[in-house]
């Protein structure tokens, strides 16, 4: 699990989840295909034997259409067990978490070892690169702000003209507030200032 403080470009593995029993599946998988491809092919023989037999009136056709059916069903376990071993593939490879951006690690939410399941949160990754600030505002502001537009953006220290990203003008019944997201450039703020 990548540590707090860590930045990993975008596809940098975050997490890796143990897949030791997975691997061991996909290996049992091999063994299936291959035990199931040997019978595909021995039936496969049986049948042109059988045909040949069949043929020159020393072999019943019910016999034939025993075989037949045989070889039909061995090539459908045989396409079931290559379906096995890709969704074990599959699983394996969802197995490591990739940051889907540039990001650094903010918070470590499960400990390296710990049990987790589907959905799960692990880690709080940002986007360094791509910093918003947003912005609670009274739904009375609409007709003064659209996007796009600069406004003054300021803390402690310094101000900044910066640009509206996105407004969402909905409020809610209470605050009658809405939400207005102005974009950062990386460096002018601290993340969470």
């Amino acid at each position: 699990m990548a540590a707090v403080g860590t930045r990993v470009a975008k596809g940098d593995v975050l997490v890796k989840l143990d897949d030791k029993r997975l691997q061991l599946a996909l290996g049992q998988d091999k063994a299936t295909i291959l035990r199931r491809q040997s019978s595909v092919n021995l039936l496969h023989k049986k049948r042109e034997r059988l045909s040949s037999m069949a043929a020159l009136n020393n072999a019943s056709k019910d016999e034939l259409d025993e075989m037949i059916s045989e070889l039909e069903i061995a090539e459908q376990e045989l396409k079931q067990a290559k379906l096995t071993y890709q969704m074990t593939a599959y699983q394996i490879e969802q197995s490591q978490l990739t940051a889907p951006f540039d990001a650094l690690v903010v918070e470590q939410i499960q400990a390296p070892g710990e049990y987790t399941s589907i959905g799960v949160p692990l880690l709080r990754v940002v986007n360094p690169n791509r910093i918003e600030a947003t912005v609670r505002a009274p739904l009375t502001v609409i007709p003064f702000i659209k996007q796009g537009m600069n406004v003054s953006v300021s803390d402690k220290l310094h101000s900044q003209s910066e640009r509206i990203k996105t407004i969402v003008p909905v409020g809610n019944d209470n605050s009658r507030m809405m939400e207005v997201r102005v974009a950062l450039q990386p460096g002018d703020f601290a993340i969470g200032s």
